[in-house]
């Protein structure tokens, strides 16, 4: 059995900025996929992208401080 792929792009700017609209100091992965419709795994790897670009700072194993938004 072949394996199809589908690579997608993200502007994790425009992530970046719905993130720091939140009422919130804290996202989890489990939020984050909730909210977005990802799984946990690909949450994770967008979480740390924008954690290396500044938006956010890991928090715990499983949770992310929102840099900049509203709740601060």
């Amino acid at each position: 059995m072949k394996k199809e792929y589908l690579k997608v792009t993200l502007n994790l700017n425009l992530i970046a900025r719905e993130l720091s609209s939140f009422n919130k100091k804290y996202i989890t992965i489990k939020e984050f996929s909730k909210y977005f419709g990802t799984s946990n795994k690909t949450s994770g790897k967008i979480l740390k992208n924008l954690e290396k670009m500044g938006y956010v700072k890991r928090y715990s194993s499983s949770a992310y401080f929102i840099i900049g938004n509203s709740a601060q």
